[in-house]
């Protein structure tokens, strides 16, 4: 079953010592898994399982970026690994990522309290959502191990 709530929706923050318990953590972005199938379809098991470790290492390259892109106000270092993200997203079905990602990349700077809520928003959730794609990928084919993440080709 998809969840269907949009993880680009910011909980509610409390407004006090009043405000009860600690919220709970933002659900893991949906993974659209008919997307996956279909990707799964078109490439064969073998090669979708290696896609998958191999977006498992591209996503973490282009978060390490945006990162210290990021940190250093440098908007084209954003732009550019955003983008990358985006079409990552898009391709292994994690729609509401992409969006976020798709936002990033059209900011005219980086180091805004927007621009560093979204990376913040994309550090924080693009491992659940691998972890996602990966899980429900192998789950197409039970006992399926991907292969070890290539080294090198950082982005």
């Amino acid at each position: 079953m998809d969840n269907a709530e949009s993880p680009d929706t910011p909980p509610v923050q409390p407004s006090g010592p009043a405000s009860g318990p600690p919220r709970a953590p933002a659900p893991e972005p949906a993974v659209n898994r008919a997307a996956l199938e279909e990707l799964a379809a078109d490439l064969g098991m073998d090669t979708m399982l290696a896609a998958v470790r191999q977006l498992e290492h591209d996503v973490g390259a282009f978060l390490s970026r945006l990162s210290s892109s990021q940190d250093a106000g440098d908007r084209a270092g954003v732009q550019k690994a955003a983008h990358g993200l985006k079409g990552l997203f898009e391709q292994f079905g994690v729609p509401a990522l992409a969006e976020v990602a798709v936002s990033l990349a059209s900011h005219r700077a980086a180091g805004t309290p927007e621009t560093s809520r979204e990376v913040q928003h994309l550090l924080n959730a693009a491992p659940a959502a691998i972890a996602g794609v990966l899980a429900y990928t192998q789950a197409l084919v039970p006992g399926a191990q991907p292969p070890a993440c290539p080294s090198g080709g950082e982005q």
